[in-house]
């Protein structure tokens, strides 16, 4: 019944059942009053017209309700009084909404038609709402009794996470429809599962991190310290790195990439000398590189790469191009594209659809920010994605299923040049930007690294980037013993929150020019 009609009922019973007029007892008490359980029901009776309404045989406190005015009426014995009361029809669904529904994706919005209509009253009032983890999942809009659920972005959600909010939700939320007409309602609630809360793990991807090659000289001759090995930890764990094999010979200015089993080093330079030929080695098993192709390109110093679960693509080197390899298919690589950019010091990251290829430099005086993306499949040319917030080039790159992040990197020194011997670190950058790899657009500040670092190496499991070693002053032996010029550091950033990178671990031999990559540990 509606709150007037619980009144009138309550009046009358307890008037029949309390003549002395006591009051009814509170909560919990036991004497001085009347128990509420005494009162009786009266019955109400029914009648279309107000004409229809008895004149005889009526007894004191007889009820009645008259559809024609919807008004409430008891008799006085002789005859009926209005109580005054008006009592309104209830709103009733005429689109009643599922008891669930599934947000798919970051970005499509649910739609929800929850329809109620009332006989006596068209303007009714939406009373609806979520609970609290909904206005950190979506935001919720309606026209008329259509509601649009715009989902937040990963990168929201994350950082809601990280404020300590979310903590009522498993990935879904209620939200209650509610329409009154100002006394009655109807209601539904109704449970919204958001399930790309988490970022997907891409499958080229995984927990076991490899850190190949290196130098401690800018440009390293025969003497110059020049490395061969590969090691290897686990990234969500942070372990110290162990001895995974040798390359095929000392190697640095290469690039790596692969689909997450297979780890693909291309090209490189040592002692003055070029190289176009590929090693690869099984992720999950310990052993030395095998030699197995080579690139179509006779440049191959100072490029970028990266892949997906089927192909790599490689960027720049000296060239305005492209060119791209079968992961699992030992065959030399065959072009794909060619891109605007300046083509050296370049580096790559992307999602499993596009690559981002950033920065690069025409001399030692002109770097730029530059960033183009291109596809894997089909072969084409690069475009222009956006800009870094800084001249840099190569940064530290790591990526998950959405979004990458750049680190660090080579810039202009004090001197206007790169390679600003003598002053210091000021060759150097400590920024982070960040990027959505499917939205062109320029950069956004992501945070700081520990330390100015130049030509180190990035890599991710799909949730955390690590930054690898680097330059962080100025190379020589004017500086100091080889390797004191350089970082061992391992430092982390969580890729959806933003904020300062922190210390990690150690790769154990301070260097730059290293490469990175992930991959299954089984």
């Amino acid at each position: 019944m509606s709150r007037s009609l619980d009144i009138v009922t309550m009046l009358r019973s307890t008037e029949i059942d309390n003549t002395n007029n006591n009051r009814l007892l509170y909560f919990g008490q036991s004497a001085g009053g009347l128990d509420s359980a005494t009162v009786q029901s009266v019955p109400m009776q029914y009648y279309e017209t107000l004409d229809s309404l008895p004149m005889t045989n009526l007894s004191l406190g007889l009820q009645a309700f008259v559809e024609e005015n919807r008004k409430h009426y008891i008799s006085t014995g002789s005859g009926w009084y209005n109580t005054g009361y008006e009592i309104g029809a209830a709103p009733v669904w005429v689109t009643e909404p599922s008891s669930t529904y599934e947000i798919t994706d970051s970005a499509t919005p649910l739609l929800i038609t929850a329809l109620a209509s009332d006989s006596d009253n068209p303007n009714l009032i939406n009373q609806s709402f979520g609970s609290d983890s909904a206005q950190y999942m979506a935001t919720v809009s309606n026209d008329s009794s259509v509601f649009t659920f715009t989902p937040k972005t990963k990168e929201q959600i994350a950082t809601a996470v990280s404020a300590g909010n979310l903590t009522d939700s498993n990935g879904d939320f209620l939200y209650t429809f509610k329409w009154s007409d100002g006394t009655n309602f109807v209601v539904k609630e109704v449970t919204i599962t958001y399930n790309t809360v988490a970022a997907s793990v891409p499958t080229y991807v995984g927990d076991r991190a490899l850190v190949s090659g290196g130098s401690q000289q800018e440009y390293a001759g025969g003497s110059n310290p020049v490395f061969q090995n590969i090691l290897y930890y686990d990234i969500p764990v942070g372990s110290t790195v162990q001895t995974f094999g040798n390359l095929s010979k000392k190697n640095y200015q290469f690039a790596t990439a692969g689909d997450g089993s297979r780890a693909v080093h291309i090209g490189g330079y040592f002692n003055y000398t070029f190289y176009d030929d590929i090693d690869y080695n099984t992720i999950s098993t310990t052993g030395n590189a095998t030699t197995t192709s080579y690139v179509t390109s006779t440049t191959t110093r100072l490029h970028g790469a990266a892949g997906n679960d089927t192909y790599i693509l490689i960027c720049g080197g000296g060239l305005n191009a492209t060119e791209r390899l079968v992961t699992q298919t030992l065959a030399n690589s065959t072009s794909h594209g060619t891109i605007s950019g300046p083509g050296i010091i370049e580096s790559a990251v992307g999602d499993a659809t596009t690559v981002l290829i950033f920065g690069g430099y025409t001399n030692t005086a002109n770097l730029h920010n530059t960033i183009e993306y291109v596809g894997y499949d089909p072969a084409g040319n690069a475009a222009d994605f956006g800009d870094q917030s800084v001249e840099r080039g190569p940064p530290a790159l790591m990526a998950d299923a959405t979004r990458a992040c750049a680190a660090g990197g080579i810039i202009i020194g004090s001197n206007g040049t790169i390679y600003d011997t003598g002053n210091g670190a000021d060759w150097r950058t400590s920024n982070i930007d960040y990027y959505t790899v499917q939205t062109p657009s320029n950069s956004t500040d992501f945070g700081d690294l520990t330390e100015n670092v130049g030509a180190a190496s990035g890599t991710s499991d799909g949730t955390y980037g690590h930054v690898h070693g680097g330059n962080t002053a100025d190379a020589g032996s004017s500086v100091g013993a080889a390797g004191t010029e350089h970082s061992n550091m391992v430092q982390r950033l969580t890729i959806q929150t933003l904020g300062n990178a922190q210390n990690w671990g150690s790769i154990g031999t301070a260097k730059m020019y290293t490469t990175s990559i992930s991959g299954s540990s089984s």
